[in-house]
């Protein structure tokens, strides 16, 4: 079991924590340290030819003061099946590279899934974030990619229901094949599909597992990727076509590094036509019990709710039971024995509401005290946010800053509040006058957990920033 990482930085941090930015490191993704020679980014799921599954855009931003130059390389199979291109990033500035403009790769069946593209974002120079977008029928998600790869990835907030198509994207980037077992919590106990152990994912490849094929018609299912050798980056894509009764869209999650005892997750909006679910994953056979309690804008925080979780299994909590003016909320998940859990929201938009779409966010196990976003606000009609929780005691000021569309070396302040310890707050991108454009960094003198949602035509979206510790 791994050790639970504290929230660092600040008033609110531990004072046995000599080097907090290690436990943000290895918990999620960071910005690039100002004094790296260069840095190497992850992406595990998307496709490289038009028309394709999940076509994928890669977005690079160099948060630094000095030019920066990426080499976006796409691996589709083999010791030498890749293929590089290269960009120059100035400072504040976000470059978009659709995979296809770098090769169109196009995804080959195997017998255990679909082999396609990876892809390895090295930036030199420069304070680099990278994130990336899958688009399919017309739906789009975005999330950060990695920063490294791991032995482990878990995921909460997966389904095979009826009209629900849940994709394990496995990116093997190094010479040497990865063996990997994919075993599952779910609200029917814990499976181990046999022909989903000691899968083989070639090296430089990208192996999509298509978990329906082996687990039909399960409501939840948690996902934990275990390399036996080697070394991957997973990330979860699930699709809700319109054999699903309630749902539609696309989503994208990285995945969790590690269960931990205690996560944040912001920006839980009620209103016509949305519905949010917490997963609650537990993959220790013995049962736990976690306390989720909100964290309101508005309002005084009422008690928390206990909620069993039984071993190796999922349990699903409405957090719309917690009533309130119908402003946004944010939520704090911890363990009441010492044990550890997953976290991952699951939220879908349908009309009424100003889209359609489902989305997924992990929680996160660590606060900082700066975040960054490189996908800034969509197009004018589409709704985007930024919600923030302090899940700390003191009091403190969230400043959000922009750099111009065209960049600089700083970005310039676009709004500030201050935040009580255990509330919640949101910035509205739109009322901001933000461009679409524009890369974002939320900064704060308290450790903090920041989502952005943006919900438009095109679908929509949740995730964490990109941690700066």
């Amino acid at each position: 079991m791994a050790a639970a990482f504290a929230i660092v930085g600040g008033a609110n941090a531990p004072g046995s924590g000599a080097r907090p930015g290690i436990a943000v490191a290895a918990a999620l993704p960071t910005v690039a340290e100002p004094d790296a020679v260069s840095t190497s980014w992850y992406c595990a799921e998307g496709t490289g030819a038009p028309g394709g599954r999940a076509d994928e855009t890669v977005l690079i931003t160099n948060q630094g003061a000095d030019d920066a130059r990426a080499v976006v390389t796409v691996m589709g199979g083999g010791q030498n099946d890749r293929e590089s291109r290269g960009v120059d990033v100035e400072p504040g500035m976000q470059v978009r590279v659709p995979v296809s403009s770098v090769v169109q790769a196009v995804e080959q069946p195997n017998e255990t899934g679909i082999v396609g593209p990876g892809v390895i974002v090295e930036v030199f120079g420069g304070r680099s974030v990278v994130e990336h977008e899958i688009e399919g029928e017309g739906e789009t998600a975005v999330g950060p990619c990695a920063r490294r790869a791991g032995r482990d990835w878990y995921f909460a907030a997966g389904t095979t229901e009826r009209g629900a198509e849940q994709n394990a994207a496995l990116f093997n980037p190094f010479p040497d094949d990865a063996i990997v077992d994919l075993t599952f919590a779910t609200d029917a106990g814990f499976i181990a599909p046999a022909d989903l152990q000691a899968v083989v994912v070639p090296r430089h490849t990208r192996l999509t597992v298509p978990i329906g094929n082996f687990l039909r018609r399960q409501a939840q299912v948690a996902l934990h990727v275990h390399a036996r050798t080697g070394r991957v980056v997973a990330e979860q894509s699930l699709v809700f076509t319109p054999e699903n009764e309630t749902r539609r869209g696309l989503t994208l999650s990285l995945g969790a590094p590690a269960p931990e005892s205690s996560w944040t997750l912001p920006g839980l909006t009620p209103g016509d036509g949305v519905s949010h679910t917490v997963l609650v994953a537990n993959f220790d056979p013995s049962a736990t019990e976690v306390e989720i309690t909100p964290r309101f804008e508005d309002q005084p925080n009422t008690r928390p709710q206990p909620l069993p979780v039984g071993g190796r299994s999922v349990a699903v909590f409405d957090p719309m039971t917690f009533g309130g003016s119908g402003a946004s909320f944010g939520v704090e998940v911890q363990t009441t024995r010492p044990s550890s859990v997953v976290v991952e929201e699951l939220a879908w938009w349908a009309p009424p509401a100003a889209g359609t779409g489902s989305a997924t966010a992990l929680a996160s196990p660590v606060g900082v005290p700066a975040w960054t976003f490189t996908v800034g606000p969509p197009a004018p009609e589409a709704e985007a946010t930024i919600s923030v929780v302090n899940p700390g005691h003191s009091r403190g000021s969230v400043t959000l800053e922009a750099y111009d569309p065209g960049g600089g070396p700083a970005p310039r302040r676009v709004d500030a509040l201050t935040l009580p310890g255990g509330k919640q707050a949101r910035f509205d991108l739109a009322e901001a006058g933000l461009a679409p454009d524009q890369v974002l960094v939320m900064r704060a003198d308290v450790p903090v957990v920041a989502v952005r949602r943006i919900l438009g035509p095109s679908g929509a979206s949740l995730a964490l920033g990109v941690a700066n510790p």
